[in-house]
């Protein structure tokens, strides 16, 4: 069933218009890393390293994230078309499987991305720069490592299914709740799955239609942080900012009021004041 999956990402690849970027994208960074690098042979002395520093300077910042973007929303594409989320559930595929297959062929394309930075590079180095000794072997080290950055870039939400209240408190939890508890159900992976992307599909046509705008108050009636204090905290647990969360940014955001100036907050973890300190 995956490979059944695998084949059917990879049927639309054929005459894509991605490869266009492919080619394109890389090559004009090559173009003007080159070009950078025998502009300043006075400067940039190291040989292969120097040319892939000039290489890799742009292309690393801002043509590489994108690409992975493009490749991965390529693939999602015909899912959000239409109804295609209800057929794909209705089908006796596991969502795994469909995840999966969509993550292999991304790393495929990525691989393939990075194969081609380096023939361009290596191109380059002979016959632009007139190197004659094989590239360092550690610049193979640094595509391959740049593969696994590439994918670790994920947007997701999370939903409490299954855990019990017993499971919260040994947990250090006590405040927290899932489906379960709240409902009695006992629900699986798929139909929730399911049920929010039926939810979450008119919203997001929505708001590629007119913009975020449009469900901007709606979002701020629902937001419960809005005039409460809170403590936003980094990834690592760090408090970056404490304040009060005065409203909703037009991109989104929170907006937290803290010394007397509004700051917007569009990444970490906004905890909540009470009672019981912030939760």
């Amino acid at each position: 069933m995956l490979l059944r999956c695998i084949r059917a990402e990879n049927r639309k690849l054929h005459a894509s218009p991605i490869w266009f970027m492919f080619f394109i994208l890389p090559i004009i960074s090559a173009g003007y890393g080159t070009f950078n690098y025998l502009q300043n042979l006075e400067i940039l002395r190291d040989g292969w390293y120097s040319l892939w520093t000039q290489h890799t300077l742009f292309y690393s910042l801002f043509f590489f994230p994108c690409m992975v973007a493009v490749y991965a929303a390529y693939l999602w594409r015909l899912e959000h078309i239409g109804h295609n989320w209800n057929l794909i559930m209705a089908e006796p595929v596991p969502p795994f499987y469909l995840f999966l297959a969509k993550l292999l062929v991304v790393t495929k394309l990525v691989l393939l991305t990075q194969a081609f930075v380096f023939v361009l590079y290596w191109f380059c180095g002979r016959v632009f720069a007139g190197f004659t000794a094989p590239p360092p072997a550690i610049t193979i080290f640094y595509l391959v490592r740049s593969v696994l950055g590439g994918l670790a870039v994920v947007a997701g939400m999370g939903v409490n299914l299954r855990q019990t209240a017993a499971w919260f408190a040994q947990a250090g939890l006590p405040h927290a709740g899932s489906v379960l508890e709240l409902t009695g159900r006992t629900l699986s992976l798929e139909e929730t799955a399911a049920a929010i992307l039926n939810q979450l599909e008119p919203l997001w046509d929505l708001c590629g239609q007119e913009g975020f705008a449009v469900l901007r108050e709606r979002y701020a009636r629902r937001c419960i942080n809005l005039g409460r204090s809170v403590r936003v905290l980094s990834p690592d647990g760090a408090v970056r900012l404490e304040g009060t969360a005065v409203g909703v940014g037009e991109d989104g955001g929170l907006l937290v009021e803290s010394g007397g100036e509004v700051i917007p907050v569009t990444a970490g973890e906004a905890s909540v004041g009470g009672a019981d300190g912030y939760v």
